[in-house]
């Protein structure tokens, strides 16, 4: 069974990549190569190269600091951009339409494309690590979408494991539930109790 699992960038769940058994494709994306001791199979860089210019970025390197550029040129492994960057010796195309064609065309960020694609590939089993999706852009953004993959994912059966003390996105209060307790539990009038 092909067990993948996904770095996201937040700390601390992310750290447990290093830690990881030898039989588990690490996938990652974007800075996350940063601390990583531990080998990557594909890395992630969705981005367009004049990402982030607009805020003050160095142009032309995807709105990342130039030693993430220099990671992507020299990593040896399968980078997923939009198109083949001439650049990045290992760049591919990620097959959007492909994975799209089986699964829907919904993607709001990196984690996505990752997760979309292992699925695609078939994968038997996903660990999220580093992805938590609680910043206003992405909780706004990209949370939604997320929770879309994770119902793909369960629907044709691939587990998605998620560090639980430290991944927030399948928790939640529990619609009227959690509103019942906190109100004192389910009390019944009784006129309720007599018609029950």
């Amino acid at each position: 069974m092909r067990h993948i699992a996904i770095l996201g960038g937040g700390d601390p769940s992310n750290r447990r990549a290093n830690e990881l058994p030898p039989g588990i494709e690490l996938w990652g994306m974007n800075l996350c190569h940063r601390g990583l001791t531990r080998p990557a199979q594909r890395w992630f860089q969705m981005h367009h190269r004049m990402h982030g210019s607009e805020n003050g970025n160095p142009p032309g390197h995807f709105g990342r600091p130039l030693d993430h550029e220099r990671f992507l040129q020299t990593c040896g492994i399968p980078v997923m951009m939009q198109s083949h960057d001439p650049l990045i010796p290992t760049a591919m195309r990620y097959p959007r339409l492909e994975v799209a064609a089986r699964f829907g065309d919904y993607f709001t960020s990196t984690v996505a494309f990752a997760l979309g694609l292992a699925l695609y590939e078939g994968a038997g089993r996903i660990t999220l690590l580093g992805i938590f999706l609680q910043t206003a852009q992405e909780y706004g953004e990209q949370r939604e979408c997320m929770a879309y993959w994770l119902g793909v994912a369960r629907t044709i059966g691939v587990p998605v494991d998620m560090p639980e003390d430290l991944c927030t996105l399948t928790k939640g209060p529990v619609y009227a539930y959690d509103e019942a307790d906190r109100l004192g539990g389910l009390r019944l009038t009784k006129v309720e109790a007599l018609a029950v």
